[in-house]
């Protein structure tokens, strides 16, 4: 862990733990610590290992407005469609609903280091990644 995700506050982390990452349109919930067998059969079917869900909303955990995050939403929707990656529209909902619920994507066979890569571009504190038959991962910048 570097040193700036050494400094993350513990009730940060702890928010993201406590997140419901989900797909609506695949009926697909994610949680930290978990399995998802709805997600490991739909990478079992499209024949991918590994998974991550991002966003471009509220770089660093600094809330930015709603015209703000969507315009930030739909740059990094066009940047994934560029790239070729296969994706679904999310939202990472927080369990206790102090903090906005986030426009996100399911980007199905990215490997770690790109999806690193993607989350760091779009200045975000942390990522979901996953592999199959796996529990999701928190993943700190």
């Amino acid at each position: 862990m570097d040193n700036y995700s050494a400094s993350l506050d513990e009730s940060l982390i702890n928010a993201y733990k406590q997140t419901t990452y989900t797909v609506p349109c695949l009926k697909i919930n994610i949680r930290i610590g978990e399995k998802c067998p709805l997600l490991d059969q739909l990478l079992q079917k499209l024949e991918r290992r590994s998974w991550c869900f991002v966003t471009a909303s509220n770089p660093q955990s600094n809330l930015l407005s709603d015209n703000e995050n969507k315009k930030r939403y739909q740059s990094l929707k066009e940047s994934l469609k560029k790239a070729g990656y296969l994706y679904y529209e999310g939202t990472g909902i927080g369990d206790d609903g102090r903090w906005p619920a986030e426009e996100s994507f399911l980007v199905i066979g990215i490997k770690r280091t790109e999806a690193l890569k993607i989350a760091k571009e779009w200045e975000q504190n942390a990522i979901v990644f996953g592999k199959m038959d796996a529990k999701a991962s928190l993943i700190l910048l």
